[in-house]
């Protein structure tokens, strides 16, 4: 769930910036997921943790706890060398998550850039 209030009291900002981090952000995560599938296709477990620790930065600045809890699955499991089918059925989880999560912040970012109260 997205707190856009809760989010500009935190960063100090008004509606029109938070509308452009939003942006970013479902470009950046977008990004990286696919990047993270590519790794562990490759079984590229460094690759995958590295990828996956970046992501939560991103993930926990919007305190997006379920997501978050995913993501850090992989981390571990990759620092761990858990089996790459392991792996891949947890990225398709953080996938399945970030489907329904981007749905949720492409909602909140068009309502904000029409001036709607959220």
């Amino acid at each position: 769930m997205i707190y856009p209030e809760q989010l500009k009291n935190a960063l100090n900002c008004g509606d029109e910036f938070l509308v452009v981090l939003l942006g970013k952000f479902i470009e950046e995560i977008s990004r990286d997921l696919e990047l993270l599938k590519q790794a562990a296709a490759r079984s590229e477990h460094e690759r995958v943790k590295g990828i996956a620790h970046k992501m939560l930065g991103s993930v926990r600045i919007f305190n997006i706890s379920e997501l978050s809890k995913l993501i850090t699955s992989v981390e571990i499991g990759a620092m761990s060398g858990a089996p790459e089918e392991w792996l891949r059925e947890k990225i398709q989880a953080v996938d399945t998550c970030w489907t329904k999560t981007r749905e949720e912040i492409l909602r909140c970012r068009d309502e904000l850039a029409a001036g709607k109260s959220i």
